[in-house]
């Protein structure tokens, strides 16, 4: 497995509990750019290990968009607006930490598709993963993860929209003494910044 940071740049398509063949229990992240990772922890920690890297606490934030979306199961996790993952429930679990749901990333769900008593999520690189779950609600898990992307792109815009407001307000606000008496200091530091400079030399 190479560093969390360079997994994330590679863009994570799907994270999914497996298991493997003399290793046990373990985790595939399936990427845009690399080819497929294992991981030979379970999926809570490889979650965990990506929720570290964006800053985000999985608990609170599971907690905070269940309430928005009046569910305390199956709650998509947001990272950011360009990493908001959809849960699917993709094996019957052997023990009782292996963990039974993967993880798909809203931008790259192509489509899904009934089969039998399955679901397909194809990805956008027409990549198949199977879901045991029904299709109703699959469809209704990934409607949630479009409510909240909505919300999430209202939320940044609108507080965008505010600091700009502020940012030029300010900007257009004539200059008062403390602020000329700030920018002096600031030249006066520059000024023997320079001249130590030139002393060592």
């Amino acid at each position: 497995m190479g560093s969390i940071e360079k997994i994330v740049s590679s863009g994570i398509k799907a994270v999914v509990p497996v298991y493997l063949n003399m290793k046990g229990n373990a985790t595939l992240i399936i990427t845009d750019t690399q080819k497929d990772i294992y991981v030979y922890k379970n999926i809570k920690t490889v979650m965990n290990m990506i929720a570290r890297h964006f800053m985000i606490d999985l608990k609170q934030t599971r907690k905070y968009y269940g309430n928005i979306i009046g569910s305390k199961n199956s709650v998509p996790i947001v990272f950011n607006i360009n990493n908001i993952f959809i849960p699917g429930k993709v094996r019957n679990t052997i023990s009782k930490n292996d963990g039974a749901f993967g993880y798909f990333n809203l931008i790259h769900i192509q489509t899904i598709n009934k089969k039998n008593e399955k679901v397909e999520i194809v990805l956008r690189d027409d990549r198949v993963v199977d879901v045991i779950q029904s299709y109703k609600v699959m469809q209704r898990n990934i409607r949630n993860g479009s409510i909240i992307r909505d919300i999430h792109t209202s939320h940044i815009s609108g507080l965008y929209s505010d600091r700009v407001k502020e940012c030029l307000i300010e900007y257009n606000k004539p200059a008062t003494k403390a602020d000329i008496l700030s920018i002096k200091n600031e030249i006066s530091k520059i000024n023997n910044l320079l001249k130590t400079l030139t002393d060592t030399k």
